[in-house]
């Protein structure tokens, strides 16, 4: 996966750290480390998972364990419009008695308002409380930096 990042915040990052004698390690985009974190929930088999924050929707389809499309918009207010189109997408390029499952990775405070969304090809990832926080943060701290 490649994305493009402003070399201005690039630059800055380099800078905050060499005060603090720390390294950069890597920059990785939010998909990827979303997706790092839920793997081990994830099926071998065909699905999507999607990563969604306050401004973006990103997806990943995975067949047999392996990214094969990514799908990636910028939403504004209502994520779950564009998680429809996903949805309609994947249905339309199957056989008629196969679906699959749409892994769905978003902070609490915007799963609240998708409960439209529930249905038997949708599975929110949710942890316990403890690894909720951590990844969260973790999460946070990767957006920021990305």
């Amino acid at each position: 996966v490649a994305c493009a990042m402003a070399s201005g915040l690039l630059a800055r990052l380099t800078d905050v750290l060499a005060g603090t004698g720390l390294r950069l390690q890597s920059v990785q985009p939010q998909l990827q480390v979303a997706f790092n974190a839920w793997r081990h929930r994830l099926p071998a088999g065909h699905a999507w998972f999607v990563s969604v924050d306050d401004q973006s929707l990103s997806a990943v389809h995975l067949e047999r364990g392996h990214w094969d499309r990514v799908h990636y918009a910028r939403v504004a207010g209502d994520w779950t419009t564009e998680l429809d189109r996903l949805r309609a997408r994947s249905r339309a390029g199957l056989a008629a008695d196969t679906t699959e499952r749409l892994y769905v990775d978003a902070p609490p405070a915007l799963r609240s308002d998708s409960s439209r969304l529930y249905g038997t090809d949708v599975e929110w990832l949710v942890e316990d409380a403890a690894r909720t926080a951590a990844v969260h943060s973790l999460t946070q701290l990767n957006r920021v930096s990305a």
